[in-house]
């Protein structure tokens, strides 16, 4: 049987190490000393790069270089327009202030420019807000000026300081016809984006603002996945007992709204599954069975699975089981639900699955592990 899941995980894996590493790179242009300099740079998260960029000049060269913010002045993707350039930000965490020099995705230029910067789970200041996991960087000239809100805990109060209201005020004191209550604006896209235009029309007429609209992707995780399944019988006259060894291979494709707090899951999975009837009437004994399985699950995620290295989640789906052992019907589908972990690049999962809408059925439990590979 460990032959078997060994010889099946090595099929799984081969498209992936064969294909992947091509696949995840995109077209894109680099940004250097003036110079625009064309590539392909690694697909990822707007957290992620906002670190670090992997770039190389050859789609199928392994020769991959690094650019970390302030050694490139902008990147951006030639298929989806998403512009990025090197900022500098005020990191605040409590007490404490840093500057850090990140990659942020650009939302509006003019006059000024407005940019949206991800936050890692440590750098955030959550208390009540939970999608509250990032900053906007306002450029003037040479001057950044870092707009956050922040939630602190007085007692059992939650206090939001709106410190991007100050800064905001600070930066647009120039323009003494603008006409903007900043203590109610919203701390979200579009209020920011409007707020920043009107300052722009104020200080240069003549100079439109260009609005970055981007159609955001779905982001999508995938990787091999082993688990362990046991039969239960709520009726078991029979003296029937059976388990179950799975290995495959899943995709999570997380959609892209504001909290990212649904994804769909599926997956193709082999199971070896073994039958032992102890009733002395029993016309087979022990019986291994071959399924071919397709979960398909909607999946709700309690935290952000972008910017968060530990997401619990439950689910909800269906199974699709198919034999082609004669004496053994396919089941289409198993109602589903269920529970797990991401944890960083694991993926930690139990689920229950029933023969049928009967509470009484037959049903299917299972402990997984996976591991993502993208």
């Amino acid at each position: 049987m460990a032959k078997l899941l060994t010889a099946l995980l090595t099929l799984l894996l081969l498209p992936y190490f064969g294909a992947n590493a091509q696949s995840s790179f995109e077209e894109a242009f680099l940004v250097q000393n003036q110079d625009t300099i064309h590539g392909y740079i690694k697909s990822a998260s707007d957290l992620e790069l906002s670190k670090v960029i992997q770039f190389k000049t050859d789609l199928n060269s392994e020769a991959v270089r690094e650019f970390y913010p302030g050694e490139v002045t902008a990147f951006y993707f030639k298929a989806t327009g998403f512009y990025y350039a090197s900022v500098k930000a005020e990191i605040l965490k409590g007490s404490s202030k840093v500057y850090h020099h990140r990659f942020a995705k650009l939302l509006l230029s003019g006059f000024t420019s407005l940019y949206k910067l991800q936050l890692p789970e440590e750098e955030q200041s959550i208390v009540t807000l939970r999608n509250n996991t990032f900053l906007y960087i306002l450029q003037k000239g040479t001057t950044y000026y870092t707009l956050g809100l922040y939630e602190t805990m007085d007692g059992s109060y939650a206090i939001k300081n709106k410190r991007y209201a100050g800064m905001m005020r600070a930066a647009f004191s120039d323009c003494e016809l603008l006409s903007l209550d900043l203590n109610q604006l919203n701390f979200d896209d579009k209020s920011m984006m409007k707020a920043v235009a009107a300052y722009n029309a104020c200080m240069d007429p003549a100079v439109a603002t260009t609005y970055y609209t981007y159609k955001a992707k779905a982001v999508i995780k995938h990787g091999v996945e082993l688990s362990f399944a046991k039969l239960y019988l709520p009726k078991n006259p029979n003296n029937i007992s059976a388990q179950g060894y799975s290995a495959g291979y899943f995709w999570d494709i997380i959609q892209p709204d504001a909290s990212r707090k649904y994804s769909t899951k599926f997956g193709v999975t082999y199971m070896y599954y073994q039958l032992d009837r102890n009733s002395p009437n029993a016309e087979f004994k022990k019986e291994a069975v071959h399924y071919l399985r397709l979960p398909l699950a909607i999946q709700y995620n309690l935290k952000d699975p972008i910017v968060s290295e530990t997401v619990p989640f439950f689910n909800i789906g269906f199974t699709a089981q198919i034999t082609t052992n004669a004496r053994y019907r396919d089941y289409i589908p198993l109602p589903s639900i269920g529970a797990g972990m991401y944890s960083k690049r694991f993926r930690f999962a139990a689920l229950l699955e029933n023969d049928g809408f009967k509470f009484s059925n037959p049903k299917l439990i299972s402990l997984s592990v996976g591991m993502r590979l993208d």
